[in-house]
Order: structure tokens, then sequence, then C-alpha cells
């Protein structure tokens, strides 16, 4: 008798707490997001506003991952006797824990919603101007190219580090709270006339893109601030970070990196078909994680097309333009992502690994 009426005042705290939303172990809820209601939109400005749906998309990630729960299962557990117990062991109330997180979520889902739509109607970000006509994405090739540094943050922080590609109007790559760090957060992001970035930010070990900020590319230079963390001590990176010199489209590249030319042929005959062999070495002031020289890589280059591969066997085959520039990505059999770029016909080419943060010059072998 005493574990059935354990049972029952389990199940009346798990429904009776749940008709509280938002309340998740570990994150105390903001007067921000908590009071937040359509009425209130012109009374809170838009980094208010987008502070506290990065904070709820973090919570809500949280939850739905299992980092944390909801605390009405502590007390519920705590109650039934069953802390520390595996949900198998307790099926009644494991039922109605899970319907009880679903509840949470749904009403922090509905927050979000009101959230995003507040942003919005004030077009605070790029994405919401985009989303109001007031400006388009664009995949302009003047900004392609791989955007690699260390940022500057708080004296009590570590230095934290940047790798990303812009390609076609996307970004892609990295961010790390230090050079030697192993886990990084994921940087997405979409380009936007005039050189605006609206970059998203994935958190180690999660599987959504959580925390949003906009950036600005211009005369080669990636600037943003962002902070990632929710505690009361959390550091801010900034950053400026700029393209690699070796990025150039218009398919010039330095007299001491050219191809050798065959004797009484003009500039025009630079580099001819065929194979070759390269050394990657490492470019050190454009790479922000522990890299080393190393690999050997094959290319061919067969009409406009070329061929790379390396020890482990073919890596890709991309098309290359009429004056030899290629830019394109691919992923090796360990499932890491690279970008390779520049002058196939000259045989300047350079290879970055997206989210290492390394980058190569792939120096021809005699």
């Amino acid at each position: 008798m005493k574990i059935a009426s354990r049972r029952g005042i389990a199940f009346a705290i798990v429904m009776s707490v749940a008709l509280l939303p938002g309340c998740v172990t570990g994150s105390e809820q903001p007067a921000a997001i908590g009071d937040v209601g359509a009425s209130s939109a012109s009374n809170k400005s838009c980094d208010s506003l987008t502070d506290a749906r990065r904070k709820l998309a973090v919570e809500i990630d949280d939850l739905e991952s299992g980092k944390t729960a909801p605390s009405t299962w502590k007390a519920a557990l705590f109650t039934f006797g069953a802390v520390g117990a595996k949900p198998y062991q307790q099926p009644a109330l494991q039922g109605a824990m899970l319907k009880e997180r679903e509840k949470v979520l749904v009403d922090m889902r509905g927050r979000q919603a009101e959230l995003t739509q507040q942003i919005e109607q004030q077009q605070c970000t790029l994405e919401a101007r985009a989303k109001a006509g007031a400006i388009k994405e664009i995949a302009s090739p003047q900004y392609d190219g791989a955007y690699a540094g260390k940022g500057n943050t708080e004296s009590w922080c570590a230095q934290p580090t940047l790798s990303v590609v812009v390609s076609s109007g996307k970004i892609d790559g990295a961010l790390r709270e230090s050079a030697k760090a192993t886990t990084f957060y994921a940087v997405q992001g979409q380009l936007y006339e005039g050189g605006g970035l609206a970059l998203q930010f994935r958190r180690p070990d999660s599987k959504t893109f959580t925390d949003d900020v906009d950036a600005q590319l211009k005369d080669n230079v990636l600037s943003f601030t962002v902070k990632l963390d929710l505690s009361p001590k959390a550091c801010t990176y900034r950053f400026a970070v700029s393209r690699t010199p070796t990025d150039r489209h218009d398919g010039e590249v330095a007299a001491s990196t050219k191809a050798p030319l065959a004797k009484g042929t003009g500039e025009s005959d630079v580099a001819a078909t065929g194979p070759w062999t390269t050394r990657a070495t490492i470019v050190a002031g454009q790479s922000v994680g522990s890299c080393a020289d190393g690999s050997i890589y094959k290319f061919d280059l067969s009409g406009q097309t070329l061929t790379g591969a390396n020890e482990n066997g073919r890596m890709f085959s991309a098309p290359i333009a009429d004056n030899g520039w290629v830019d394109t990505t691919f992923k090796s059999p360990t499932g890491n992502s690279f970008q390779i770029t520049g002058n196939a016909k000259t045989r300047d080419l350079t290879l970055i690994n997206i989210r290492a943060g390394c980058c190569w010059k792939l120096v021809p072998r005699p």
C-alpha cells in the first residue's frame, strides 16, 4: 500500500507541475522569455528579443537531446523514492514523465514562435529583413574563399579561432574556443546583399543550430561578435579574419608559384594538362588548428577536369574554369570536409580542412 500511495503522489506531482511551463533543470527562466507576448513587442529591443530567443533555443535543444530534464521529473522521482532508477524499472512513472516533457516542449516552442514573430516585425536580423523583402540573398563569387584566424576575448578566456569557407552565398566551417580545442561549434550561414552574413552555430555534441548572429564581409575581412555561453562570466568572441591571399578568382597567381615555362613559350602557355604530384606544406599564418606538413597528393588535369587523389585513393573530380580556376569541396574517406582552391593550369593550389582550420599549400614535386 505504501508503494501504491507513493506512485499516486508521484503521478499527481508530475501532472500538476506540468501545468507550469518552461521549467528546465539547471537553467533559470529569464523574465525576457517568461513574459513575452504580442502586446509587449514595442517595449523590447532587438537585442533583448534575439538574446531571449537564443537562450530559449538552447534550452529546447538541451531538453530534446536529453542533456537536461524538466525539474518535475526530479520531484516525482524523489517522491517515488526512485532517484537513480532506470526508466524501465518504473514503467508507470515513465509514461507520465514523457507526456509531461512534451507539454513543456510545446509551450517552449510556442514562446519561441512568439519571439520570432516579434523579431520579424521589427526586422531585427538579416534573415528577418530578407523575409520582409528589404534585402536579398546573393551568391556573388567576389566573396568566395576561405577565412581563418584568431579572435579576441576577455582576459580569463582562451583565445578562440575561426575557420570558414564562403562558396556561392553559403558559409560552412567551425569556431573553436582555443587553437587546441578538440570540440568545436559548427558554423553555417547565408550571404546577403552588401556583404551581410547571417551565421548560425551548432554546439558540440548537438544536432541543432541554436545560436545565431549577423556578421559582415567587407574588404576581404569577415567580422562579427558572438557570445556562445549562458553563464554569468561567459566569454564574448570578437572576430575580424581575412580571406586567404591565394583566393584569386581572376586566375592570376604570384610569379614565384607559377609552373615552369617551356623554352620559347609565352605566358599564355603556362601549365599543360597531365599528372603531377604535390606535398602539402602548412601555411602557418592561415592555420588555426594543430596542423602539420606531410601528405602527398596526386593531381591530373585532363581537358576542363581536375582529378585529385591521395594515398587512400581518389578524392574528387571537379570542373575548372577557362582560366584554370577551381574551387570545390569534398569529403575524405574519414568524413572530414575539405576545400581545394587555386589555378589548376598553373598548379597553384591550396587545400583547406574546413573543420580543423588547417590550410596547406600544395607544392609541386619534381
